[in-house]
């Protein structure tokens, strides 16, 4: 609505929306909207596609929108697609849209997280500080904030927050915005267990969806068949894409693949 009507629509919440359909339409919609609207992107870790509204986000940005003014996203840790989630974010929408400008930084905290996209079959560990202003609004910095590893050695971080590992030792990073700094220490074990059990999760949500899937047949306990070409003509992509996506997944440790040709390819979900 805001895009395609902007002459009437200056100013949207869009709490956990649907932008994985019709992604690139959307993409394009975007260069309509004026620079001088408002805009509240929201979405809860435990969702699906949270990546995409940190994308809009920055798109916006480039586009000339002001990040922290008129343009916000909140990443919050644990939030549900549900009302609770909803009501505890919908006081940051009336604060952008009506409330007083905000100055100074009154606190930032620190979340790190670890994300799964399906879309591009990656594991993803990053921070999320969430700043709290003067005026009551709260908000993800994303790639507004400063960002480094005080132990240099033992990882690197990138300007939106996405970091690695480099040694077993755990992280200790920085996070800066408008001279306000903290600290957070990441733990190397403990986020190597979290991988696990995310892994546990994704592998129990996969045989839920393959188990809807015409093209798949379980020939044995949690090993399956999946005929490639019903898949192509399902989805519409190519043969290449889909097997580069199967090989993606397999270096994630989400099942292994027992066989592969041009006709069917037989996964293992206990591996």
């Amino acid at each position: 609505m805001i895009a395609n009507y902007n002459d009437i629509f200056q100013t949207a919440g869009c709490l956990s929306p649907a932008f994985d359909i019709g992604y690139e339409k959307i993409k394009t919609d975007l260069q309509k909207i004026s620079t001088d609207s408002k805009i509240l992107l929201y979405r809860g870790t435990e969702e699906w596609w949270y990546f995409i509204e940190r994308d809009f986000a920055e798109e916006l940005t480039k586009k000339g929108m002001k990040y922290g003014e008129n343009i916000l996203y909140y990443e919050a840790k644990n939030g549900t697609h549900s009302n609770q989630s909803w009501g505890e974010i919908i006081e940051n929408v009336f604060i952008m849209f009506k409330g007083k400008k905000s100055e100074n930084v009154i606190d930032i905290k620190i979340f790190d997280e670890l994300n799964y996209s399906w879309e591009q079959n990656k594991f993803t560990l990053l921070v999320n500080p969430i700043v709290e202003m003067d005026n009551g609004i709260k908000y993800s910095l994303i790639n507004s904030a400063n960002y480094k590893i005080l132990n240099t050695s033992d990882g690197e971080i990138k300007k939106n927050g996405e970091f690695i590992f480099k040694s077993s030792n755990n992280l200790l990073i920085e996070v800066e915005y408008n001279g306000f700094k903290k600290n957070i220490e990441i733990d190397y074990e403990k986020t190597q267990s979290k991988i696990k059990r995310q892994i546990k999760t994704l592998k129990k949500e996969l045989k839920k969806q393959l188990s809807y899937e015409e093209f798949v047949t379980e020939i044995e306990k949690d090993k399956y068949k999946i005929i490639i070409d019903d898949v192509l003509k399902k989805y519409k992509i190519t043969k290449e894409f889909y097997i580069n996506d199967l090989k993606k997944m397999e270096k994630n440790k989400l099942f292994q693949i027992i066989d592969l040709n041009d006709k069917n390819a037989i996964i293992d979900l206990n591996n």
